[in-house]
């Protein structure tokens, strides 16, 4: 499966093998990685060096500790990725801001309702594709114009659930 890795400021591509390989932007390491008793602490074996790492997970992501250096590492999957991103993508020609489905699916629920005010990233929509729910945030602020959908409703990828119009 491939995820994308931000560490501090910067972004990699990692596949992680079935075969304990990892590719990290295109370069293919041999990884072995264990955890040394109950503590967050790993052995990390990747390719010819050895690697001791504190790993701890917190609310962004994770607070890793690697050769003296900490970083601040998020991880999302391509799938993730792709949702976040079409949440922010869509604007009319009007400037309202449109939430449409990332991929097809069924609406769980839906948090709120004509006329309210929502902030930018406000959850929206839970929308359950793949045997997970997803929550469909606000891709910017305003007030809720129309909503195009309600639970229990099947929609297709692309399909416009709500307007929002600019504050």
């Amino acid at each position: 499966m491939k995820y994308i890795a931000r560490v501090d400021e910067r972004e990699f591509l990692v596949d992680v093998g079935n075969d304990s390989t990892i590719t990290i932007n295109g370069t293919t390491f041999r990884l072995d990685m264990r955890s040394i008793g109950d503590q967050q602490i790993y052995s990390l074996l990747l390719s010819d060096h050895s690697y001791e790492v504190y790993v701890n997970r917190i609310d962004t992501g994770y607070d890793v500790h690697l050769a003296g250096e900490r970083h601040e590492v998020v991880v999302e999957d391509e799938y993730t990725r792709r949702i976040h991103g079409i949440g922010s993508q869509t604007r009319s020609p009007k400037g309202d801001a449109q939430l449409k489905a990332p991929m097809p699916g069924m609406v769980v629920a839906v948090k709120a309702k004509e006329g309210d005010l929502v902030k930018s990233g406000q959850g929206l929509v839970i929308l359950e594709a793949m045997k997970m729910e997803n929550e469909l945030r606000a891709p910017s602020a305003g007030t809720i114009k129309q909503i195009k959908i309600a639970a229990g409703q099947k929609v297709d990828q692309g399909q416009l659930l709500m307007v929002i119009s600019a504050e």
